[in-house]
């Protein structure tokens, strides 16, 4: 509402417009004792945008029109979360808790709170905004982070001189530390809440309730705790439950903010991720975690332990690389409201003090008596008799039996140890990084240096002349066909990564805690591996992974465990219609792009004697690309290139033999592919309409311009789509434009989610089509200044050097897997804006997007929600109910709907009920275009 116009701005969308062409944009976000809001813009409009931002705090208008717009947002956000576990989660815990504790409250937003009962209680919504902005929006309450390149002195006096204004009532921040605990005795240590979930998962979180941990910033006595407890090497309790089966990955601790953390108290969580097997063995779960903390307790905290952890720490943040403007002052502006003047910067961050009493009282507290059980599963669902009243979670709260408290407190009491020497003390991590040396670096290198050319592969260096941090990264790309040659390969292929990943977590984990990471992935080109961290440690992490790659061991219960989650990773995603929106998009434009459906059916055929057998052929032929960048010598590159190929060597794959993926061409018109929410109980739809722009025979020249106007054509149309569809006609919480790049070839995408009753599909197409038939007229009267100052900003965003070691590593890395080789594609994009024009911008539109164009290609993909109120026992994935999907397909664009799509005389409309319908008898744009010499100077 504050950003819905002042008394010197009153346009409800001022500000976002300003911001928009000027190369901006704008947030803000509500937490449990926070809100936060920040823009970011061009320096050269700093000081225009930043007295319209600081009119919302001195003289917000808070129009009533405005309120009742804004509600039916709030109220989409909160149909989006209805469907999110999480989400549901955090309600039920406001749900049971005690009801003078301000966690009792629903944190949330919607209709029937909003307007509903505020009507029937004779309250106007806007008078109470107004009086809740004048007593709790006080400049005594506020604090402001300003980031810019003007001097600190000039800083200053623009934040004196624009928020001077702010009326101030001089109180101080609210505090809850006066208000009851969470939960009643009642529910600790007695309780197991049972959840019904959306999503088929299986979970279990163990909840206990800590004194506010805000005051121990500079101990963090809980993150010592949370390090041990979570740590996931041999003798863990991840170790322990992986072996058994019975879970895939184990959490634990504090995130220092939301539900969480406040000045009230502080939860401490474990949540394990179960396997069916672990469901079933609950108690033994509970029993190991209970074991460890009690050896914890038995140990007493170890000094050389948190020393690690604080070295680590330093490490980490004076290595750090230089973050996005946007998250600095949203961060430092949050701290500090938390912490003192001197830790703005280190008070989430750093460990500055050993505190081995309060490590003892946590862990004191952490016992079977102080915990609540939390098991979410689908397996639930028959004893869930409750309903959360808001979510409509189905839950049930049984008591734990006296034979099972008691076995704990002796647990507790280190009366038993049911796994004896199974579960260990962390061992000392010999990954910490201690050479901290720069190599001689060279200033002003071009790109890469092609160090390696052979038939077996290419290995690329570029050494860091800007950051000047001892670390680097290492890219290694296996170019193979046999990964997705068809759909079975393909989930092989994933289903491979994932027991890799599996085997590798427990030699790779001191990594991740010291700094580096390491994800191996799959891709339509084959398997993919990035390495990060610091650079004296590398090559050891590397060789660890290699190692494994070498020799993949495919046992059964890593097999049974990774195609368990494998399945309901692919369920769940059929239940997100944002997401299968983008899949089902994606399927229709690329040749090779295998559905999740497509999915799950090869996956049920997948044996582990197979995956065994593939593991030991998908990598006997390939050819290997490999980027090192960073604090690496060319020297140093080399032998990483030498025992990439070493250690897992392959014969050489023929270029012919490399897999390409083609783009479809779209046929004119509107093709239209319909499918229901695969969750019954969802009312979510979501909409995704596609407009190719690239043309069969464009040269990389020309590849390169419409690229370029889709990203123009973006900035000038992102917000007024956002007045248009989401503030003026309340469409939906989520309204997007974006010019969009698959295998080279360039698109534009305009997404909407909404809710089924509210809007159909076909309504929100139309409507969709209505504003892009506006836009035209927008275009051909558009202000060439305000073009020039649009353009000008987007330029000089491609300028701007990017900010991380590992941004630039992935920009040089695209260039070498697309083969374009265009390592000065930023200047060479922005030099391409410095000459264009807006006729060009308008030429494109009126092709391709405006819908009365003869020759405009459009696919529009309906996720159609579910208007009615189905519980979610009704969901149903493809392979539970296939033939009811497919009838709802056709149903869905049935008689008449062809005549209320063609709303604007559009040239044809298509309708399909199947992809590989769609893609019958298409041609193709090759993924392969002229990589070209001379494109810089075609350009």
């Amino acid at each position: 509402m504050l950003f819905m116009g002042s008394k010197e701005y009153p346009l409800d969308n001022d500000f976002d417009s300003f911001l928009s062409k000027h190369g901006g944009s704008s947030n803000a976000h509500t937490d449990f004792e926070q809100t936060c809001f920040v823009f970011e813009v061009k320096r050269s409009h700093l000081r225009p945008s930043l007295h319209r931002f600081a009119q919302f705090f001195c003289t917000p208008l808070m129009k009533a029109e405005s309120a009742q717009r804004e509600m039916q947002a709030v109220d989409s956000e909160f149909q989006s979360s209805t469907q999110l576990d999480g989400e549901r989660f955090i309600q039920l815990l406001s749900h049971l808790a005690a009801k003078d504790n301000p966690l009792s409250n629903f944190p949330w937003g919607n209709l029937e709170t909003l307007d509903v009962r505020p009507k029937t209680e004779g309250v106007a919504v806007d008078q109470f905004l107004r009086s809740f902005w004048e007593n709790e929006y006080s400049a005594s309450r506020m604090t402001l982070c300003l980031l810019g390149k003007e001097s600190l002195d000039e800083l200053e006096t623009m934040a004196r001189e624009f928020f001077a204004g702010v009326p101030s009532n001089g109180a101080g921040p609210k505090s809850f530390t006066e208000s009851p605990p969470p939960f009643g005795v009642g529910l600790l240590g007695t309780s197991r809440v049972l959840i019904t979930p959306v999503q088929k998962r299986h979970e279990l979180v163990l909840l206990w309730v800590l004194p506010p941990q805000l005051p121990k910033y500079r101990q963090k006595p809980s993150a010592y705790v949370a390090d041990t407890l979570g740590h996931e090497g041999p003798g863990s309790v991840l170790s322990l439950l992986k072996a058994r089966g019975w879970a895939t990955a184990l959490g634990a601790g504090n995130s220092g903010s939301g539900y969480e953390s406040c000045s009230n108290y502080s939860f401490f969580q474990v949540e394990v991720t179960l396997t069916e097997a672990g469901v079933g063995h609950v108690d033994e779960i509970i029993e190991a975690v209970l074991s460890y903390l009690g050896m914890l307790r038995r140990l007493g905290p170890q000094d050389w332990f948190f020393k690690e952890c604080q070295t680590i720490a330093e490490n980490n943040f004076r290595f750090q690389s230089e973050p996005e403007p946007y998250d600095f002052v949203e961060s430092v502006s949050c701290n500090m409201q938390l912490y003192d003047p001197a830790d703005l910067l280190t008070g989430d961050t750093l460990l500055m003090e050993y505190d081995s009493d309060g490590i003892t009282a946590i862990l004191g507290t952490m016992v079977s008596s102080a915990m609540i059980e939390f098991v979410t599963s689908p397996s639930c669902e028959s004893v869930c008799t409750e309903t959360e009243p808001w979510f409509e979670t189905r839950y049930v709260i049984q008591t734990v039996d006296e034979p099972t408290r008691q076995r704990r407190l002796r647990i507790d009491n280190g009366q038993e140890h049911p796994f004896g020497d199974a579960l260990r003390f962390p061992p000392k991590n010999d990954l910490i990084a201690s050479n901290f040396d720069l190599i001689e670096h060279l200033s002003g290198t071009q790109g890469p240096e092609l160090l390696q050319q052979t038939p077996f592969g290419n290995t690329w260096h570029q050494p860091d002349s800007r950051f000047l941090l001892p670390r680097g990264d290492i890219l290694v790309q296996w170019i193979t066909p046999v990964a997705s040659e068809s759909a079975l390969h393909s989930v092989m292929a994933s289903l491979l990564v994932m027991v890799l990943e599996l085997n590798m977590n427990e030699v790779t984990y001191n990594a991740a805690v010291a700094g580096m990471s390491q994800n191996l992935s799959c891709n339509s080109r084959g398997l993919s591996l990035h390495v990060t961290g610091y650079s004296e440690k590398l090559p050891v992490l590397l060789e660890m992974i290699l190692e494994h790659l070498r020799t993949p061991e495919v046992t059964a219960g890593a097999f049974d465990m990774c195609k368990e989650k494998y399945v309901l990773k692919l369920q769940n995603f059929l239940r997100k219609p944002d997401r299968l929106a983008r899949s089902i998009r994606l399927q229709l434009l690329e040749r090779c792009c295998w559905s999740p459906e497509d999915k799950l059916t090869a996956l049920k055929t997948v044996t582990l004697e197979s995956l065994q057998a593939f593991s030991s052929h998908i990598l006997s032929r390939a050819f290997v690309d490999c980027l090192v960048h960073g604090n690496v010598s060319a020297e140093g590159s080399e032998q990483i290139g030498a025992m990439i190929r070493s250690k897992l060597p392959a014969l050489p794959l023929p270029k012919g033999l490399h897999p390409s993926n083609a783009v479809c061409i779209v046929p004119v018109g509107t093709s239209v592919l319909a499918r229901p929410n695969y969750n019954t109980s969802d009312p979510n739809t979501a909409v995704e309409c596609y407009f190719q722009i690239s043309q069969e025979g464009d040269s990389a020249a020309e590849s390169l311009r419409v690229k370029v106007i889709a990203e123009v054509l973006e900035t000038l149309m992102d917000e007024p789509l956002f007045q248009c569809l989401r503030t003026e006609q309340q469409l939906g919480y989520d309204v997007s434009c974006s010019s969009r790049l698959t295998h080279g070839k360039s698109g534009f995408m305009v997404f909407v989610q909404t809710q089924a009753h509210k809007f159909s599909a076909q309504d929100v197409n139309q409507r969709i089509d209505a504003f892009l038939h506006n836009f035209a007229e927008v275009l051909q009267n558009y202000d060439k200044d305000v073009f020039r100052g649009a353009v000008d900003a987007l330029a000089a965003d491609k300028r701007q050097p990017t900010l991380s070691m590992g941004s630039e590593s992935y920009r040089l890395w695209y260039e070498i897997g697309d083969r374009a080789f265009l390592f000065q594609r930023p200047t060479i994009e922005a030099d391409l804006l410095d000459r264009m024009s807006l006729d060009e911008v308008r030429k494109v539109y009126m092709a391709c997007l405006a819908p009365t164009s003869p020759t405009r290609r459009k696919i529009a993909v309906f996720v159609q929600g579910h208007a009615d109120n189905a519980t979610q026992s009704d969901t149903k994935t493809p392979e539970e109910d296939h033939g009811h999907k497919q009838e709802q397909d056709t149903d869905m664009m049935g008689e008449g709907q062809e005549r209320n799509l063609d709303r604007f005389d559009a040239p044809l409309v298509h309708c399909f009920n199947s992809v590989p319908t769609f893609r019958s008898d298409l041609a193709y744009l090759p993924a392969e275009h002229d990589r070209l010499a001379k494109v810089m100077t075609e350009c």
